[in-house]
């Protein structure tokens, strides 16, 4: 399903009320002077229509996400998970990510399988150019000497192993 600047306002009463959140959730939770003129980056944006912030509601969004229609909703591929964030402590290292003494906070997530999402970049027609088998790639210097070139996953030698790897198989 292939979003539209339409589909991420629609959970708001206007653009600009979806550019205010946008500005309130960014940033510091205490604003400042420098918040504030960022502020205007949104305010002065070509969606932004100062008429409209007359109508702004914070708790539209929260309705909006118990819809259905809304592009986010998991009839359309979304699913929520609870996740833990570690929290860092200022001046102290930790041996691991189970010491009962780090924070942590949980928090919840939208996401895609990576699988849906492995599967539909598959079936889109730019898969076509999608470089699939891996291959060595090399510079001949001005002095006739080769060099082996490492840019992009496809071409690295690990990608070459799994490949031999899984084509050696029966």
């Amino acid at each position: 399903m292939a979003l539209t600047s339409k589909d991420l306002f629609s959970a708001f009463s206007s653009p600009m009320a979806g550019l205010l959140m946008c500005w309130h959730y960014s940033g510091l939770n205490e604003k400042s002077v420098v918040e504030l003129t960022r502020l205007t980056c949104f305010t002065s944006d070509a969606l932004s229509n100062p008429a409209e912030s007359g109508c702004f509601s914070h708790e539209l969004l929260g309705n909006f996400l118990q819809n259905d229609s809304n592009p986010f909703h998991a009839n359309h591929g979304w699913y929520w998970s609870m996740v833990h964030v570690w929290l860092p402590k200022e001046k102290m290292k930790f041996t691991s990510k189970m010491d009962p003494s780090i924070g942590t906070i949980k928090v919840n997530v939208h996401h895609h399988l990576l699988i849906d999402i492995i599967k539909s970049a598959f079936a889109d027609a730019a898969a076509s150019n999608f470089y699939m088998t891996p291959f060595k790639e090399y510079w001949e210097k001005s002095d006739g000497h080769m060099v082996k070139v490492y840019s992009e996953v496809y071409s690295s030698p690990e990608m070459l192993q799994v490949y031999q790897d899984i084509h050696s198989l029966p």
